[in-house]
């Protein structure tokens, strides 16, 4: 079986290179790192009107030379889009799910011990480890907003390898 593996996947990794990936990415003034869109991936984001909404929609397709992105079944230009909701990373939205619970939960036990058992309790305590956990897990649930402007702005792009089917025409 072992020896079956290694040429499927070096027949796979040679397949994937030969196509071209076309990206939509973030990014900002005087930093390395982008933050990268890719295709089928659902977009929340608000255009530049009078009075935007937000307005959700997948990304379908790319073309680099107008720099256009199809949300939908529309086609608009990356300049039109104002700001993008970023949807947080999962390790962010499994932890603020569990805060919000342990402050809950930290409440419920407080009480039904002062309540139920006459348990001499510290209210003040209960309060500050309630009231602490609990917005912390509504702020790490929440989604980042990013605003397209002066620092920040979109760009769309075709990451081809070289010798791809592409380069050659």
């Amino acid at each position: 079986m072992k020896k079956y593996l290694y040429p499927i996947l070096l027949i796979l990794v040679c397949v994937q290179m030969g196509f071209a990936q076309k990206i939509m990415q973030i990014e900002t003034v005087n930093k390395a790192r982008s933050i990268r869109l890719h295709q089928g991936e659902t977009l929340v984001f608000q255009l530049r009107d009078p009075n935007p909404i937000w307005e959700e929609a997948i990304m379908n397709d790319f073309d680099v030379e107008k720099q256009t992105v199809t949300l939908g079944f529309q086609e608009f230009k990356i300049s039109e889009i104002a700001a993008i909701k970023l949807p947080k990373h999962r390790f962010a939205q499994v932890m603020g799910a569990q805060f919000i619970i342990f402050g809950i939960s930290w409440t419920a036990a407080t009480a039904i011990g002062d309540f139920w058992y006459k348990d001499d309790v510290n209210w003040t305590t209960a309060a500050i480890i309630s009231g602490t956990s609990i917005p912390l897990g509504f702020l790490m649930l929440r989604p980042k907003k990013v605003k397209l402007g002066k620092r920040k702005r979109l760009r769309v792009l075709d990451i081809s390898y070289p010798g791809s089917p592409e380069d050659l025409n």
